[in-house]
């Protein structure tokens, strides 16, 4: 179903283009420039891959919301349960098949970077040459985490309220939080601030914000410390609230 949706092909098309634009062009940047790093430096693909995970947000929303509330919405509910079908594969089937085709989304931006990366007018001496660790880490260290994160708070709010508006809210309130987050981020509070960013970018900024320009263009930040603490307090966080709503 979700393969058939126009609304599918039209995000990854979308996402694949404005991270290709992104990559390809140096005069459009998404995340941060790359003054005096490789066009294809670890740091700015890592950087725009976050931005990308924010953007998620509304292909989580369009994947996640829509299967939990569809037969509820089209007077069908009742036909599942009149059938031995138990809660379990019912809940978490639809769960499962909105997040994996909203990470998808998250795969073709990655893709459309990776292909940027190709084009042959760049500048050959800011292509640093293709290395898997960065687009690995943002494929299964940013895009999954932040995919089941946002999929988890979605699929509890709506599963408790049975609303639409409740999954709007809700990504709203965590939308809401990182910004007044970022805003009220600096030098001597970024350390604390970071383990509460639902996204992960201000720990992405507390761990490499001392990175020299040679660390910028092919390091990729060990899932330890804050990176990975931030990461683990939300996919619990996550978790609590879907299994309010499942319960």
């Amino acid at each position: 179903y979700q393969a058939r949706s126009p609304l599918f092909w039209t995000l990854c098309v979308a996402f694949f283009l404005l991270a290709f634009l992104g990559m390809a062009s140096e005069d459009v940047t998404v995340g941060g420039g790359t003054a005096n790093l490789n066009l294809d430096a670890s740091f700015a693909i890592l950087l725009a891959m976050y931005v990308f995970s924010i953007l998620l947000v509304l292909a989580s929303v369009a994947f996640v919301i829509g299967p939990l509330l569809r037969d509820r919405d089209a007077k069908t509910l009742e036909l599942f349960l009149a059938t031995p079908i138990r809660k379990g594969p019912f809940l978490l089937g639809r769960l499962a098949g909105g997040t994996l085709f909203a990470w998808l989304v998250g795969i073709a931006a990655l893709l459309g970077a990776l292909v940027g990366t190709l084009m042959p007018w760049l500048d050959p001496e800011r292509i640093g040459g293709f290395a898997a660790g960065p687009w690995l880490f943002a494929a299964f260290v940013q895009l999954l985490p932040q995919t089941l994160i946002i999929a988890g708070f979605l699929f509890g709010a709506v599963v408790i309220w049975r609303s639409l508006m409740a999954g709007y809210l809700m990504v709203m309130a965590l939308l809401v939080f990182y910004a007044v987050l970022s805003i009220n981020t600096d030098a001597e509070t970024i350390a604390r601030n970071a383990l509460f960013d639902p996204f992960g970018v201000l720990a992405f900024s507390e761990v490499t914000r001392y990175w020299t320009v040679a660390e910028q263009n092919t390091a990729v930040p060990a899932l330890e410390g804050t990176l990975l603490a931030n990461r683990l307090l939300w996919m619990a966080a996550s978790f609590v609230v879907g299994l309010a709503g499942y319960l």
